[in-house]
């Protein structure tokens, strides 16, 4: 099966277009699922979410269907901006980092010229101390 899934998406056909406050919370919240379908007799198996599972967490991807009992479905295509956004907080996060770990490589690397610049000084004072104790011991 070939082909490409498109959805329309033209900001002209839209209206009270909001930022979503779904991300990475909620993503770490979903319990991704292996199973077998009961009415498939083959034993092959599936990934997903479950239904009732992701509802209280992200209830705008999951709907009801029109059957008898009412099975519940899940729209993954809507679950992508929220993985963007997830996506997002987590390079928020990592540029964060990168920025905390440059800031204390600088600092390790001031401390490490500062300690080599005393372990010079204590050498020269303990050779200046060598010699005062040899002078004070021929005197």
């Amino acid at each position: 099966m070939a082909g490409t899934l498109t959805q329309n998406s033209d900001r002209r056909l839209k209206k009270d277009i909001t930022a979503i406050d779904y991300g990475l919370k909620e993503i770490l919240a979903l319990q991704p699922k292996a199973y077998n379908w009961k009415n498939q007799e083959t034993e092959k198996l599936s990934l997903g979410l479950i239904a009732q599972e992701v509802q209280p967490i992200i209830s705008e991807i999951v709907n009801a269907q029109d059957d008898e009992q009412k099975t519940l479905g899940i729209s993954y295509t809507e679950l992508i901006p929220v993985l963007i956004k997830a996506i997002q907080e987590q390079q928020a996060i990592i540029d964060n980092q990168k920025q905390v770990i440059t800031s204390q490589e600088q600092t390790n690397t001031k401390q490490t010229d500062l300690l080599q610049a005393l372990l010079v000084r204590v050498e020269a004072l303990e050779k200046q101390s060598k010699k005062s104790h040899i002078e004070l011991a021929k005197n």
